[in-house]
């Protein structure tokens, strides 16, 4: 049984940050689910659902992973690579068990100052 493909509105549009974003959800999504750096919630996620699946839900967490990255001032970033460090520390909060990925680490900027602070060691 695969999860039923989530349909954009077909009025919306992306941004290119957040394309940009979703590019680099996709790419931890897809290492996270086969090869040497795969997870097995994400290796059973995806092979329940399927690929385009996994795929789409790349585009649900943009909105996740953007509202952490932009809940503070990007000097507070400063070191830290969206893509290397940012996404893939932030797919460690995201629940894999269900039709969808689910984020469970809030979004204030008080968890965005602590990851930050985190990821700059």
């Amino acid at each position: 049984m695969h999860a039923q493909q989530r349909e954009r509105p077909a009025n919306r549009s992306y941004t290119l940050d957040e394309v940009e974003a979703g590019m680099c959800i996709w790419e931890e999504l897809d290492e996270r689910s086969r090869g040497p750096r795969s997870q097995s919630r994400f290796e059973r996620w995806r092979e329940k659902h399927g690929t385009a699946a996994l795929r789409n839900q790349a585009l649900a967490l943009i909105e996740y992973c953007d509202a952490m990255f932009y809940a503070l001032p990007a000097e507070e970033w400063d070191g830290v690579a969206y893509d290397w460090e940012i996404v893939p520390y932030l797919l460690d909060f995201v629940v894999a068990d269900r039709d969808e990925l689910i984020p469970v680490l809030p979004t204030t900027p008080e968890i965005a100052a602590a990851v930050a602070k985190i990821l700059r060691g």
